[in-house]
Order: structure tokens, then sequence, then C-alpha cells
């Protein structure tokens, strides 16, 4: 399907293309050019300037004539008949002349510029170690905000907000309530640190900051992914620190449950490496 073309605008073409291309388009681009007609709006708006100083008893009309004509006198001019004639009969040469006229100002101008001086080379200034490490720190605390604005942290996290309260049923005494998120973890699932509404800061309740460095984890690109060694690793130290579960009794409902849940979706050697991991805690 062919495009339509654009409808070419004579104020677009240089006068040389015009003299070529459109000669009978020439004269009224010309008479357009050379010859302006004056707005009236505009002539009545520079009346009415200059008028206002006059007061409200301007004086006779005579007298206020003459004083706009005094004034406006130097700003109007009048179009010659030569210049009606040069129009008419050599409309052609005038283009030309015109033409070369606007090359002899463009290169007048871009000489003008040659002659400017060339502007200083200001070479960044190099800053100091603890300038680089402000930046760093700044740049840091930014991200952290707009983070926390988008994913605030909870009071309590998602391991314990479902599984440090008591739950009854009738169909099972011992029934565990869950999350997806844990059994994603305990069926070798991944989460990632501060993304989607099952990371480990989400999961904890804390800033990632105060989880433990280095924790085991998986590239995909330019994504990292953490398992459930990397929650065991942030268990231990968190409650080594005394920052997650400080209450003995809601300590041992939740780490019991959690040894409950992976006996129930069939992870029996995980569920035991879990006990004998959370011995010391279930004491």
């Amino acid at each position: 399907m062919q495009r339509k073309r654009r409808p070419i605008q004579v104020k677009e073409l240089s006068w040389k293309e015009l003299a070529q291309n459109y000669p009978d388009l020439l004269k009224p681009r010309l008479e357009e050019t050379l010859i302006k007609c004056v707005s009236p709006d505009q002539l009545a708006c520079e009346i009415t300037q200059i008028i206002k100083p006059l007061g409200k008893k301007p004086g006779t009309p005579e007298k206020v004539a003459h004083h706009i004509a005094t004034e406006l006198a130097p700003r109007l001019r009048h179009v010659s008949t030569a210049l009606n004639r040069l129009i008419a009969n050599r409309p052609v040469e005038l283009a030309a002349a015109l033409y070369a006229s606007e090359i002899d100002y463009h290169m007048s101008l871009v000489e003008l510029i040659s002659t400017f001086p060339e502007p200083k080379k200001v070479r960044a200034r190099q800053l100091t170690e603890e300038q680089k490490r402000g930046n760093v720190k700044a740049s840091k605390n930014h991200y952290e905000r707009r983070k926390r604005r988008r994913y605030p942290h909870p009071q309590v996290g998602l391991i314990e907000q479902e599984l440090g309260t008591r739950h009854f049923s009738w169909a099972d005494f011992g029934a565990t309530p869950t999350g997806p998120f844990l059994d994603n973890l305990l069926k070798l699932g991944e989460v990632s640190m501060s993304r989607g509404q099952d990371c480990l800061e989400r999961l904890f309740g804390v800033d990632r900051r105060k989880l433990p460095k280095s924790l085991l984890c998986v590239r995909r690109g330019r994504r990292v992914f953490y398992d459930f060694r990397a929650v065991l690793e942030c268990m231990e130290e968190l409650m080594k620190n005394g920052r997650w579960l400080t209450d003995v009794r809601r300590r041992k409902l939740v780490l019991s449950r959690i040894v409950y849940r992976a006996k129930h979706i069939g992870k029996p050697k995980l569920a035991a490496l879990l006990d004998k991991f959370f011995r010391l805690y279930l004491t």
C-alpha cells in the first residue's frame, strides 16, 4: 500500500528551487516576503499604547493625530513603485538575488562564529574516597526508600504470622495453617531477596541488610534466588541474635509446625533434618 505524499509547502522551497520548478508561484511569494501588510489588530494595539500617556483629555483631534503620526512615522515604510515593478517584470532575477543574499548572510554568520574563542574544557573534579562513599551510601538509601514504599515491611513476618497462631479444627486437631510460600520452599523451591510477596524480607519481616551475609544462592541471569538452605541460615542467625521469635512458646509453635508441614507434604527426610536442626530451639 503506497503512502500518500505530503503536499509540498511553498515556504519550504528555496528561491532557486521555486524559480526553477514553480515560476508561477514566484510573484506571490516575493510579494509576501517583500511587501508586508500591516495587521489591523497590531496597529490598533500600538495606537492604544501611544494614546494612553495623553490621559483622559488628550486634546483636539488634530493634536492627537499629529502625536500618533509622530510616533508611527519612523516605524512605517512606504513600498515604492519601483519594487512593485521589479516583482512584476523581473521575478526570476530578483529571486536569484535574494537567494545569493541569504547565502552571503549565512557565510558571514559562519565567519563570525569561527572568530569566537573556544570554550575551555573543564575537567571533572576528582572525588575523594569519602565523597565516593557518601555518593554510594546516598544512592543505596534512595533505593531502599523507594523499595520500602513499594513493598513495605510487615511488623510480623509471614512465617510467624501464618504459623505463630494456634488454630483448632474438629477434623484435624493438629491442623497446621500454611501459606503457599512455605510449601514452595519445602518442595525445594526458591524465593528472591526483596521482590514479590514471599521474598526473604517479607518472610521474616526484616530489612535485607539485617539478614546474614553471603547466603547460599542461585543466579539466573541478573536475578538471584534463595532456597530453603538460605532460609535456615536466616532462622539460625536471627534466633541467635534475638531478632526473630523471641517468645519461647511462639518459637516452639512455629518451628514444630514447619517440621509437621514437611512431613505432611511427603518430605520425611527433610522433616527429620529440620527436627534435628531445630532440636536446640524446641527443647
